[in-house]
């Protein structure tokens, strides 16, 4: 095979890579930002605040910029070009200002972006001063799109400025355009700037104007106002370019691992407040070269803690204003941390003069009712009159304030407001329990403690509460004690439990492992109880745990394995309703009791019968598997009454 060396001659080049320096400037000039030529003199006015000392303070910085029909132009009053600078200028891509965080601009394209097609750009004058010399350098566009041609010299006369760039164009819509983006750039700088000789207007200007709150800390400085749309908002610049408009939970978040409720704000204790807008600048804040989005560095901490103290402060504004409920929870859950510390140190007599004015305004808001009690309790009040060995009880829903009868050892129960996503915007999930429990650390939920066995053994151990109460004393009440009324009402509901498809249903349905069911009358020995029925062993003891399981399911025939066991259904005779069912005389009593017995058993009341966390599924599969069985019953009957009655 011939060796020809022409292919590797062609593709061998002295420097490594060629570079087509026509297209890579078309391609720079035209692409670089997008639909928008007139934003390359926002470049302009980055490079005029660069050319101050970092010394120099923003608001001494002046710029000039001045319009013709076909012509714009900035002026700067810094320190001009260096040598260096100067051949930077015509450098493709040259910059002396990488990696330094005194200056906006990074990455030395602005000013060619000025030659974009679009503005039909003829030429371009740079009057500066550079070494004590006056300098002008001329671009010159020979044809769109081609690297213009640059001419040098120095000038005679000297410059009562330090730099001046003035573009000239071939219409006068790119000056109109340059001056344009010039006006929406130059707003959010806090510098002088004139404009064909007209004061112009920052943002930072105009909100002194209108009393907002500016603060400046470190190296940020931002200002406070009120928000024309729901929520809270921050304007993000960065050595006062303006960056992006997001919400505060992203800000807050840095868009990571958002949960849209208020864990965002919980997250770096944010003082939640409603309608308010930041505008704030961070000059050291790190950000991507699209500039728009910024790093989750130390700066951005450092940022993140001035906006925490400024929407304090706002906090404590409102707070003193008008103390409004859902302003108040929303904050009680946000600043649950602040708060149990000043509660600590506020119990334990320490110097709490520091604290924040808005975490004690929250403390000391009375804004929770307590049953029985005509006055609300803030809680510092909680706090104080709670007995140090007893749980703080609560109960937003109001469903079991009379648990066990009330016989369990309490100061007071809390009744904090019932919440939803209407009355408290984005509330987090288990709201009080979050908050009750970082601050009171021992609490108890009534409307969720019957769910909580291990709660429950706490309090048993801590004899809060009688264990008792949870499996009562009774006892059984023996035949030959019965009336007649009271013999024929258990023989009945026996007749209905013997049948297959009926101990079938209760056996699949509350998960036990039953050889056979039968009814028995009780009476609680233990008092305060309301207990109506509840499933015992064959020796009239509530069931053990041990005797069932609510974590596996009844298969099949199962429930009647080797473990199965005889168990009675308990009924209290003293029960209002089971006295209604004893001295009724319908014969089909014993089938609308079951129905009744469905929602008793499914509720599992007391703890009498086993629990089930799933009380809608269990009692509703329970009632269609115990009609079914019924009904078969019943057509059974009906079924041997035809045969009896027909003659054969």
């Amino acid at each position: 095979m011939n060796k020809n060396t022409e292919i590797i001659d062609t593709i061998t080049l002295k420097n490594g890579m060629e570079i087509d320096l026509d297209e890579a400037w078309r391609k720079l000039t035209q692409r670089q930002f997008g639909g928008s030529p007139g934003r390359g003199f926002g470049e302009l006015v980055q490079n005029g605040y660069d050319g101050y000392d970092a010394e120099v303070a923003w608001s001494d910085r002046k710029l000039d910029i001045k319009t013709t029909p076909n012509s714009i132009s900035i002026t700067d009053y810094g320190v001009g070009m260096s040598r260096e600078k100067l051949k930077l200028l015509v450098t493709l891509g040259g910059t002396d200002k990488a990696n330094d965080k005194t200056k906006i601009g990074q990455f030395g394209i602005g000013f060619c972006s000025m030659f974009n097609p679009d503005l039909v750009t003829e030429r371009i004058w740079v009057h500066t001063i550079c070494e004590g010399h006056a300098v002008e350098l001329v671009f010159n566009v020979i044809e769109q799109s081609k690297i213009p041609k640059i001419t040098t010299g120095l000038m005679t006369e000297s410059l009562p400025f330090s730099t001046r760039i003035t573009a000239e164009f071939d219409n006068s819509y790119s000056s109109e355009t340059c001056l344009e983006y010039a006006r929406e750039c130059l707003k959010t700088f806090p510098c002088k700037v004139k404009i064909n000789g007209c004061s112009f207007k920052s943002i930072w200007e105009k909100a002194r104007q209108a009393g907002h709150k500016i603060f400046t800390s470190g190296q940020c400085m931002g200002f406070v106002e009120t928000s024309g749309w729901y929520g809270s908002h921050i304007s993000l610049l960065r050595r006062y370019e303006k960056i992006t408009d997001l919400s505060m939970e992203s800000l807050i978040t840095g868009g990571h691992s958002m949960k849209f409720d208020l864990r965002d704000w919980a997250r770096k204790e944010t003082p939640y407040v409603n309608d308010i807008d930041i505008t704030i600048n961070c000059n050291d804040l790190n950000v991507p070269i699209s500039r728009d989005g910024f790093y989750m560095d130390s700066a951005y901490s450092r940022m993140v803690r001035v906006i925490n103290e400024q929407m304090m402060h706002q906090l404590e504004k409102n707070l003193e204003y008008h103390l409004d409920h859902r302003l108040i929870l929303t904050n009680h859950y946000v600043l649950r941390n602040k708060i149990a510390n000043y509660l600590d140190r506020k119990i334990k007599q320490e110097d709490t003069s520091k604290v924040e004015v808005a975490v004690k305004l929250l403390a000391k808001a009375p804004i929770y009712p307590v049953n029985g009690k005509s006055e609300s309790f803030s809680l510092l009040d909680i706090a104080e009159k709670r007995s140090k060995d007893l749980p703080v009880f609560f109960s937003p829903e109001r469903t079991n304030l009379r648990w066990l009868g009330g016989a369990f050892k309490h100061d007071f129960i809390v009744l904090p407001s019932r919440l939803s996503n209407e009355n408290l915007q984005r509330k987090a999930p288990e709201f009080y329990q979050t908050i009750f429990t970082r601050i009171f650390s021992d609490v108890v939920n009534l409307d969720e403690v019957e769910y909580d066995h291990s709660k429950m053994a706490d309090l048993v151990k801590r004899n809060i509460i009688d264990k008792g109460l949870l499996s009562p004393h009774i006892q059984l009440t023996k035949i030959r004690e019965l009336n007649k009324k009271e013999k024929t009402c258990v023989q009945k509901i026996d007749q209905v439990l013997s049948h297959g498809a009926v101990k079938k249903a209760i056996a699949r349905n509350l998960n036990l492992q039953i050889s056979n069911v039968t009814a028995a009358f009780f009476q609680l020995e233990t008092s305060g109880g309301t207990i109506a029925t509840g499933f015992l062993d064959e020796n009239g003891c509530p069931l053990e745990p041990e005797y069932y399981t609510n974590l596996g399911k009844i298969e099949d025939e199962s429930w009647q394995s080797d473990h199965a066991k005889p168990i009675l259904l308990g009924l209290q005779k003293d029960n209002p309703y089971i006295e209604s069912l004893i001295n009724t005389e319908d014969d089909h009593m014993p089938y609308y009791m079951l129905m009744f017995l469905v929602h008793e058993l499914a509720m599992c009341q007391k703890l009498l019968v086993p629990y089930s966390p799933y009380f809608h599924v269990v009692k509703a599969r329970l009632a269609k598997d115990m009609r079914k069985a019924l009904i078969e019953q019943l057509l059974s009957a009906q079924d041997r009454d035809k045969k009896m009655k027909t003659p054969q």
